[in-house]
């Protein structure tokens, strides 16, 4: 039997945290490159616990409401709106990656993982929009 994807999720945070902060540094553009990487880290952990709560408890709006609040700080940080949108971009190929590797031979599991997950993801999307642009 397969991970539930909270259990997925949970148990790959160490190494998602990791490829998150790397990957954002090298390529989410100036401002990330900037940030020491120990601050990503640390940030990518606190994303990587709502993304599990929101995953867990079928609740966007905890996703919705963290991405809204990191939105805000990015924002008085400087942020361009290209690099928060390249960075959930990065979020998006890491999660998705996670479940093509994980649920290779799960297909009912992988379709409605990625299924919440879009979902997931879609309402994240808005909201950084809607919080950037306020």
């Amino acid at each position: 039997m397969s991970l539930s994807f909270p259990e997925l999720v949970a148990q790959n945070k160490a190494g998602g945290v990791e490829e998150l902060a790397r990957r954002a540094k090298e390529q989410g553009g100036e401002s990330y490159a900037a940030t020491p990487l120990d601050q990503l880290r640390s940030r990518m952990g606190l994303l990587f616990d709502a993304l599990q709560r929101a995953i867990g408890q079928n609740d966007a709006t905890i996703m919705e409401q963290y991405i809204a609040t990191s939105v805000r700080q990015r924002v008085r940080e400087r942020y361009a709106m290209q690099e928060i949108q390249t960075f959930v971009s990065i979020l998006h190929e890491v999660v998705v990656g996670l479940l093509d590797r994980t649920y290779v031979d799960d297909p009912g599991t992988y379709r409605e993982s990625m299924r919440h997950f879009e979902d997931l993801a879609h309402r994240t999307r808005a909201e950084a929009f809607r919080v950037y642009l306020q």
